[in-house]
């Protein structure tokens, strides 16, 4: 029997998959900058799991996303003086020429954020019905405390996650009045760079929500 380890338990456990077919989504590269041997551990990890999988008769399927907008790839295009599409495709190509070399086989689907806008603008919409989400000046935020097991995974205390929140690149872009300061962004309303239209305004995707959409898209709910 295969087993792996489960994070939020913090043990080796039985994989026992409710039937042959088991889904699988890996958060996959936010392509502005050269990626390297900690990005390839990654993804060559997941592909040998699935090859393991379908040699003991399951069938897999398998997403790795690509977070083609993000406020890292518009910083980095801004400082280098280039279109942040062009960025990205470039060290998209980059990254699939390296991970071909390496043998790794391209995942059954490899969705594009900046292609999934009415899947995310479905998902804020079904969050906002629950009471999960709310408005704010600069955009549409999760509320962390709809969410009871919000941090069972990392096991962080709110002090340590608020601190590192704080570091991120998007963090100057954050309101100010959130409820928590855990509280993410699922829509920002901004005026520059690249935007799209959407149900609460013009604006561009958090970056949670982006394969939080892909992986109900592609692979359901379960």
């Amino acid at each position: 029997m295969l087993r792996l380890y489960d994070t939020r338990r913090r043990a080796i456990v039985p994989l026992r998959p409710r039937s042959d077919a088991v889904t699988l989504y890996v958060c996959g590269v936010t392509p502005y900058d050269t990626t390297h041997l900690g990005h390839a551990r990654t993804f060559l990890t997941f592909d040998v799991l699935v090859r393991l999988l379908e040699l003991r008769g399951r069938r897999v399927r398998y997403a790795q996303n690509v977070t083609d907008i993000d406020e890292s790839i518009l910083q980095r295009a801004g400082r280098d003086d280039v279109d942040w599409r062009e960025l990205g495709r470039r060290e998209e190509r980059a990254f699939l020429r390296d991970m071909r070399a390496l043998g790794w086989r391209r995942p059954d689907v490899m969705p594009h954020a900046t292609r999934e806008m009415g899947e995310i603008h479905r998902l804020i919409a079904r969050l906002e019905e629950r009471g999960a989400a709310y408005r704010l000046p600069r955009g549409m935020y999760f509320s962390v405390k709809r969410a009871r097991a919000y941090g069972d995974l990392s096991r962080f205390g709110v002090p340590r996650m608020t601190r590192i929140l704080a570091g991120q690149d998007d963090a100057g872009l954050e309101d100010q009045g959130r409820e928590d300061p855990r509280d993410f962004a699922l829509w920002r309303f901004v005026d520059s760079g690249p935007t799209w239209p959407s149900p609460w305004g013009r604006g561009r995707p958090g970056w949670h929500i982006e394969c939080s959409a892909m992986a109900l898209h592609h692979l359901g709910e379960r």
